[in-house]
């Protein structure tokens, strides 16, 4: 029987790749929803984040503003 989940690299990096999406529409329009979202997303996969690479794709995307936003406890 052949086992068709997802490694769980895989499924780290969606969630990476997400939560980058979500910050680049929170700063497009200041939504508290996405910023929401990102917070779930890091609570779920917080252990497992290569936040080096994470990092780097912040600064590139222009989105540090919002991370630090997101990651704040509310």
């Amino acid at each position: 029987m052949n086992d068709t989940r997802p490694d769980a690299a895989a499924v780290v990096r969606e969630a990476i790749v997400a939560m980058l999406s979500k910050l680049e529409w929170a700063k497009l329009g200041e939504s508290t929803r996405h910023i929401e979202d990102v917070r779930a997303l890091l609570r779920i996969n917080a252990d497992c984040i290569d936040m080096a690479y994470l990092e780097h794709w912040l600064d590139v995307l222009g989105v540090l503003a919002q991370w630090e936003w997101a990651s704040k406890v509310p």
